[in-house]
């Protein structure tokens, strides 16, 4: 009877199986999709402001922070960057730290992406990571040269954010923790808050 039952469940679980998989492959390349043309409204409305002479660092802010910024799991994004500080902090320096670091971040993007036209993009397919994650690629031209950025795409509580980005196949985050781990060793974490605090005011 068990062997009966097995064989009777077996068709019925592989096919769940690849029904949850094919879901969220259809979730991921729906996200992959929809940051590809948050990054091509982007860098168009920036160049639209630079022709228009309306393009300032506020201007190029608002719009990241409308267009790319939803996308971030920066919650994620700023425990890996902190590492083992993380735990270490309370959660009013955490929740500090984290809206910070996305402030830093949203600085970062604005300021590279309006250098850039809709026509110096490329996308390559995505690549599905070993651990589930996808790899989502932007290939910019600028200057004749090629730069490539990724952006990692993990699933959590059914939904799919950026949780790392890289370019040129370096870990920003992993390069930030390095930078961080030096400040908070000196610091501690309120010196290192002081200290993005002090870059966000410019």
């Amino acid at each position: 009877m068990r062997k009966l039952a097995a064989l009777l469940l077996a068709p019925l679980l592989c096919a769940a199986a690849g029904a949850r998989a094919q879901s969220a492959d259809e979730a991921a390349q729906a996200k992959e999709e929809a940051i590809q043309q948050a990054a091509l409204e982007a860098v168009r409305e920036l160049s639209e402001l630079r022709a228009g002479g309306a393009l300032n660092d506020a201007s190029a802010l608002a719009l990241i922070q409308k267009t790319l910024s939803p996308h971030f799991d920066y919650g994620h994004l700023t425990r890996q960057a902190m590492g083992k500080y993380w735990s270490r902090a309370n959660d009013e320096q955490r929740a500090v730290v984290t809206e910070l670091f996305r402030a830093k971040i949203e600085r970062t993007y604005a300021k590279s992406l309006s250098k850039f036209s809709d026509q110096n993009l490329a996308f390559p397919p995505a690549e599905r990571q070993r651990n589930g994650d996808y790899r989502i690629g932007i290939d910019v031209e600028h200057d004749g040269s090629t730069v490539f950025l990724h952006f990692i795409l993990t699933e959590a509580r059914g939904e799919w954010t950026i949780n790392d980005f890289l370019v040129e196949n370096v870990s920003l985050v992993k390069n930030f923790r390095s930078q961080f781990y030096a400040i908070i060793r000196k610091e501690g974490v309120d010196g290192f808050i002081a200290l993005l605090r002090r870059e966000a005011a410019g």
